[in-house]
């Protein structure tokens, strides 16, 4: 009995001690497998456009999580166990980086992750940088449009030699972001038979932003097709210098050059043709309203069989002051060459070589005296006119400024006895007419002096001029200016016949 006691006394114990013991080891289990708080990450960063990350929260209980900045975003804010949140970071408005920190709490516990966040760099971006456009366009689409990203003011720097650009860019207010401007950039045309290019750079306005990257931004241009000797050639060359003088466009029309009102052509073999090969060939050019600072286009030149030419009425041409530069004295077939209202300050001395000229035109420009050592070499001459080449009334003149022709007439002028009209109205010559022999200018059938500033007697080479009465003379050389001249002079003529003979001449 005793036995029998002890052993179930054992068996009591060994039970006790292994339910201590389970309970232990269950107890040791339960510790283990109890999740811990934690975060997966513990720095994040970003670029200055901002973005959003993924976050993995591992608790037990419930958790919070707080940021110490405003551009921080963490959603939820708040949960109860393991989870997955999504920060997001907004875009930053600074150069410089900016930090934050997120703070999650569990219990007693926290857990945080710094973020980091980068400023803009300054920037100047060209959105594309190479740009092709072509030889010619018509004014109203001869641009375009650039885009530019840019977090600084720039300035545009285009070099010295480029002329045939021109760029303009939009206001925009200017912040640590870049954001986008439009520059508008208008282009001229190319009258050369090779491509050009502008290099241009954008380059910062601010001292306190040189160290910003300049922007680039090429534009290549188009040759204009080579013209030749023939009806092709006058064609393209016509072409040519209506577009560049922004006058009306013959080819719009749709019509072949025949029938272009604004060309006379005449037929002459081809050259380097076949014997009895004909072709038309511009003669006669005859253009209206333009618009230019310039100079006749050089493709003018290329007109080898043109006889007339007449280009009047530039666009303000008051406001202008144009130097003629010498292409059209190439012309050696021309004989009539009208130049009116163009703009013009001066004409080259390669006039002079124009030897089969017989009709100079360069009335209402800016000339200040008549050429001379161009008229007296035009053997064949027969009409020169220069009327209204004044710049500014004479209430408006400052002290010591030009007006316009002005001075004395010069008496070689009518010395020229091939000249049969000679047309010198309104201007400011001051003095008397030259007194020459009778019997000057034999063949003059038409003469203007009226409304410039001359005085003193009408000489008897002219009263007694066998065509004085065909030159409308009351109208046309005795009443001049009301104005006093800068002597002080009343000007008029002392001697006004009161009647003229008839004109003898048939028109």
């Amino acid at each position: 009995m005793k036995f029998v006691n002890t052993l179930f006394r054992n068996i009591a114990f060994s039970a006790a001690i292994s339910t201590l013991l389970f309970s232990a080891y269950s107890c040791k289990e339960e510790i283990d497998v109890k999740e811990e708080f934690s975060i997966s990450e513990t720095q994040l960063q970003f670029n200055a456009d901002g973005g959003h990350a993924e976050i993995q929260i591992n608790a037990s209980d419930a958790w919070t999580v707080e940021s110490d900045v405003e551009w921080c975003l963490v959603s939820p804010g708040n949960g109860l166990g393991s989870t997955n949140v999504e920060l997001r970071v907004d875009t930053s408005y600074l150069y410089k980086e900016r930090d934050g920190m997120l703070t999650f709490h569990c219990g007693s516990e926290a857990r945080q992750i710094s973020v980091k966040q980068f400023g803009y760099e300054k920037v100047i971006k060209v959105e594309e940088v190479e740009y092709f456009v072509p030889d010619y366009e018509s004014l109203d689409k001869a641009y375009i449009d650039v885009t530019v990203y840019a977090n600084v003011d720039f300035n545009i720097e285009m070099p010295a030699d480029v002329k045939w650009v021109d760029i303009t860019k939009n206001d925009a207010y200017v912040s640590s972001v870049p954001r986008p401007r439009k520059l508008r950039v208008k282009y001229g045309i190319n009258s050369n038979f090779t491509e050009r290019i502008a290099n241009v750079k954008l380059v910062p306005a601010l001292d306190k932003d040189k160290e910003t990257q300049p922007g680039e931004l090429n534009i290549r241009q188009g040759a204009a097709p080579k013209i030749t000797p023939s009806r092709e050639g006058d064609s393209l060359a016509v072409l040519a210098i209506c577009r560049n003088l922004r006058t009306a466009d013959p080819s719009l029309s749709g019509k072949t050059m025949l029938n272009w009102d604004i060309v006379k052509l005449a037929e002459f073999p081809v050259e380097g043709g076949k014997e009895g090969e004909t072709e038309y060939r511009v003669t006669g050019l005859n253009l209206f309203i333009i618009n230019t600072n310039e100079s006749l286009p050089y493709q003018v030149k290329y007109l080898t069989k043109l006889e007339y030419l007449s280009v009047r009425s530039n666009s303000n041409s008051f406001k202008k002051s144009i130097e003629l530069t010498p292409e059209v004295c190439e012309l050696k077939n021309l004989k009539h060459l009208n130049l009116f209202a163009y703009g013009l300050s001066s004409v080259p001395k390669e006039m002079a070589n124009m030897k089969s000229l017989e009709e100079l035109n360069l009335s209402s420009n800016h000339l200040s005296e008549i050429p001379m050592d161009i008229l007296r070499n035009l053997p064949n001459l027969k009409a020169f006119a220069m009327v209204g080449c004044r710049r500014k009334d004479v209430s408006d003149l400052t002290i010591g400024e030009v007006p316009g022709l002005t001075g004395e007439l010069p008496a070689e002028l009518f010395t020229f006895d091939n000249l049969e009209y000679l047309e010198l109205a309104t201007n400011y010559f001051v003095g008397s007419i030259p007194d020459m022999p009778v019997g000057s200018m034999p063949n003059l059938k038409g003469l203007s002096l009226n409304f410039n500033f001359l005085s003193g007697a009408i000489p008897e080479w002219i009263l007694k001029h066998p065509n004085f009465g065909c030159w409308s003379p009351f109208v046309r050389m005795f009443n001049q200016d009301g104005v006093k001249d800068s002597n002080g002079n009343k000007p008029g003529f002392n001697n006004v016949p009161n009647k003229v003979p008839d004109c003898p001449l048939e028109y």
